[in-house]
């Protein structure tokens, strides 16, 4: 056979080749996914307070919440995938449009309002 590759040269090829692919697809794996309620405010990075400052970030840029955020003190934390929410607000509607908001938040799988007053 006049080829210009020999048998073993391609059979070390394929073996470099299948390798290599395997390596990424292990190093791929051996990374474990951030839980959705440790997800930081730019979605890559952990943060262990990540769901609630996404939360507030929701909050912040909501066109409605954000008019009244000087007339509401509200306080944002987090007991895993459950957002607690503490404080005064103006009225009734504002805390179902915090619920509203809130809820939307991708990782938020509960909210806890029981200590929210309206004055």
């Amino acid at each position: 056979m006049n080829s210009k590759y020999s048998f073993d040269s391609i059979v070390l090829i394929l073996i470099f080749l299948l390798t290599l692919n395997s390596c990424k697809t292990t190093e791929a794996n051996n990374f474990p996914a951030i839980p959705q309620e440790r997800i930081g405010l730019n979605g890559v990075t952990y943060d262990q307070n990540g769901l609630a400052k996404r939360v507030e970030k929701a909050l912040q840029e909501d066109p409605v919440l954000g008019a009244v955020k000087d007339k509401s003190k509200i306080y944002i934390g987090q007991n895993g995938n459950e957002i607690i929410l503490r404080g005064t607000v103006s009225d009734e509607y504002i805390i179902h449009k915090i619920l509203y908001v809130t809820k939307k938040v991708e990782g938020v799988t509960e909210v806890n309002i029981e200590e929210v007053k309206i004055r």
